[in-house]
């Protein structure tokens, strides 16, 4: 802190929470998705080739964020240390992982008032324009069931986009006690070692270099996963 108000004060042109950044949306869209569709066309306007950390930068601050060490996912934690994040964005909940099988992986969330949500994921360097299916059809284990069924109840096909449909299922939240907070969290990233773990602690750094995040709950009526 002291060397912070200490640069500050001899005259640095960006505070900490105000830090310039490279990817940043372009061409009308938002760094506030409220769907997929708006998530994917904030994808297509950021620099390629597209990293997880990338995105999240590109999202409006301050983030609002949960985590949890639960490994019952078909993206799991990591470890405490790099455990499952949800970034909130109006009714889209993004999830990332800052190491492990899911760390290529960006999972979304489309929350309706009734407690399901529309499911989709895209795997992470993205190298080419993504088509408005590309979350949809990536989640399919067959043709007409995501893998998403296999922990979320009651799957059913909500719209078509595109050449694929976009199905729904009961939304989750993870329970109380596999939470981290986001104090643990800003330590990981304050110590983690760039040249050993270099994506891991670009995304950590990510969630807290434009400003602090903020805690947000899932909606209490939801159902939990372990």
């Amino acid at each position: 802190m002291a060397m912070a108000v200490l640069a500050a004060g001899c005259g640095a042109s960006n505070p900490p929470d105000e830090a310039p950044r490279t990817c940043v949306p372009s061409g009308g869209a938002t760094g506030a998705p409220g769907t997929i569709e708006e998530a994917v066309a904030l994808i297509n306007s950021l620099p390629r080739p597209t990293s997880v950390a990338c995105l999240v930068e590109s999202l409006d601050r301050p983030l609002r964020m949960s985590a949890t060490e639960s490994e019952f996912s078909a993206q799991p934690a990591h470890g405490r240390r790099s455990p499952r994040i949800f970034l909130f964005s109006g009714s889209l909940i993004l999830s990332v992982v800052p190491d492990g099988p899911g760390a290529e992986i960006v999972e979304f969330s489309q929350l309706d008032a009734s407690g399901r949500s529309i499911k989709g994921e895209l795997a992470f360097p993205i190298e080419a324009e993504v088509p408005p299916e590309a979350p949809y059809t990536k989640v399919m284990f067959q043709p007409d069931l995501t893998g998403c069924a296999f922990c979320h109840a009651d799957e059913k096909p909500a719209y078509r986009v595109g050449n694929a449909w976009a199905y729904s299922s009961q939304a989750l939240r993870p329970v109380d006690s596999s939470l981290v907070p986001i104090e643990e969290l800003r330590r990981e990233a304050s110590t983690c070692d760039a040249s050993v773990e270099p994506e891991r602690c670009r995304l950590l750094q990510e969630l807290f270099e434009h400003g602090f995040p903020r805690a947000h709950a899932f909606p209490s009526s939801l159902p939990t996963f372990p």
